[in-house]
């Protein structure tokens, strides 16, 4: 047998073990901590798709978080820009 081959295929092994357990990271769940810490951010919008989430009794994942997070900031613009929006 040569070497290369099997060196290649135990590093792509490797690389694929390391990728998994770092992505599987993002979709635990969410602690109290990090969702205290999401809450506590000062969006109106992230307080309110979280309660909305647990209301239904909806895990919460760490990749939860940060996408409510990065959608609440266009959301937050745009009620701002109605709110002050002269009538």
């Amino acid at each position: 047998m040569k070497p290369i081959p099997i060196l290649a295929g135990t590093v792509a092994l490797l690389v694929c073990v390391i990728a998994g357990d770092y992505l599987s990271h993002d979709f635990e769940p969410a602690s109290v901590e990090e969702l205290q810490a999401a809450i506590a951010g000062g969006s109106p919008c992230v307080k309110q798709k979280l309660t909305d989430a647990n209301r239904m009794s909806r895990e919460i994942s760490r990749r939860d978080i940060g996408s409510v997070q990065v959608l609440c900031v266009k959301i937050d613009r745009q009620s701002a820009a109605f709110s002050t929006a002269k009538r």
